[in-house]
């Protein structure tokens, strides 16, 4: 008989204290200015991406998950209470990976600053590289550079190699 399958609270209270904090946070947001017609479908599309991704891509279990959904139309700001528990569930829990859809829903972006001094990485399921095409070209550069660093051809070789005849 399999054991039966326990599923992840969505915005359980911060003060749980059984947490593993190997294990991965969630968290799930719709922007009101996304114009979405079915939050609920667009939380639901997130979540399987954050799923997929913690699951092939990092290996690990989910212990919380934390969503947000738009306020009432008309309404000025837009309350945050699923990311007020998602910081202090991984302040008392020390969950080291939150992982969230795209890094755009994140509420601002000093989100993941404070996210980072209480300890936790941010880790995005559709954007798992975040690096921008000039650091890419960088890291290509110094990789180039370590490699003739590393290992220096002799200048007879590297005359053949130019010039493409032996001199």
């Amino acid at each position: 008989m399999k054991p039966p399958r326990v599923l992840p609270q969505v915005n359980p209270p911060a003060d749980c204290g059984s947490c593993d904090p190997r294990q991965t946070v969630v968290y799930l947001a719709v922007n009101p200015a996304d114009r979405v017609t079915r939050p609920s479908l667009a939380l639901l599309n997130q979540e399987l991406a954050c799923r997929r991704y913690t699951r092939c891509r990092l290996h690990r279990r989910i212990e919380a998950e934390y969503a947000d959904s738009p306020s009432l139309p008309g309404s000025r700001r837009q309350r945050r209470y699923g990311f007020a528990r998602l910081l202090a569930h991984v302040a008392l829990c020390h969950n080291r990976q939150v992982v969230v859809a795209r890094l755009d829903r994140l509420p601002q972006p000093s989100a993941a600053v404070r996210l980072r001094r209480i300890g936790a990485r941010v880790l995005s399921a559709g954007q798992p590289n975040s690096r921008t095409v000039s650091d890419q070209a960088e890291m290509a550069n110094q990789i180039s550079r370590d490699m003739a660093r590393l290992f220096p051809q002799p200048t007879s070789q590297r005359k053949e190699h130019h010039n493409g005849s032996k001199q």
